[in-house]
């Protein structure tokens, strides 16, 4: 019961009458090997029957060259317009079908991974060099620690209106209570210098130090 090989195709014959006459060779087969298969079931069961070949002789079927192969795997149409085709012609161009969506697949998978990595690379690539690895966990430390004493802004501020203080205002400890402690610092109210004629002067809160007479009062403008 083995299939005989293919046999080149009479000169001159096109996909459509090819596909009959294979589809033709298939079915006369098939009612070989169903006859030999049922004659063998029937030895296998009753003694004195020998195991004798009783189909048909198998056919060749004629055979399909590259082109055509191509042609009926890329073209739906063709298909059509050919068919019906044998059983196992059906079954390669699936299979051939298959293996190019499953390509096909994976290219758009590589594409799709090999964007995402271009994308993590520009985006590094856009990110500061200086201080990055800084900034992508960053803390809050106290002046203090960072052995720095800072200048409260009420002090930035109080300069640009020509308010100055004493020199003793200016040592670390008065400055680390003035930026630690701003709201410590007495105030009181006064009316900030007028600058035009039509808009009135605002309120403003100022510091005072206690123990100075008012008219010796050194301002500190408090933000």
């Amino acid at each position: 019961m083995t299939t005989p090989p293919e046999v080149p195709a009479p000169v001159g014959m096109n996909l459509a009458p090819k596909n009959a006459r294979n589809l033709v060779i298939e079915r006369t087969n098939e009612t070989s090997l169903a006859l030999t298969r049922a004659y063998q079931d029937a030895a296998a069961s009753t003694a004195g029957v020998g195991a004798l070949d009783v189909g048909a002789p198998l056919l060749s079927h004629f055979t399909y060259t590259d082109e055509e192969k191509s042609l009926l795997v890329a073209s739906k149409d063709v298909v059509d317009s050919t068919g019906p085709l044998p059983v196992y012609m059906t079954i390669f161009i699936a299979t051939e079908r298959m293996k190019a969506a499953r390509a096909d697949m994976d290219e758009k998978a590589k594409r799709e991974a090999d964007r995402v990595v271009r994308e993590a690379e520009k985006a590094k690539a856009a990110r500061p060099i200086f201080g990055t690895q800084l900034m992508a966990n960053p803390r809050i430390v106290s002046a203090v620690a960072t052995g720095e004493t800072p200048i409260p802004d009420i002090f930035h501020v109080s300069l640009h209106h020509k308010i100055y203080f004493p020199l003793h205002w200016w040592s670390d400890k008065i400055l680390r209570q003035a930026f630690d402690f701003p709201h410590s610092i007495p105030t009181t109210t006064i009316t900030a210098v007028q600058t035009s004629t039509l808009i009135a002067p605002p309120s403003v809160m100022v510091g005072v130090k206690l123990g100075v007479p008012r008219a010796q009062q050194p301002l500190v403008i408090l933000i």
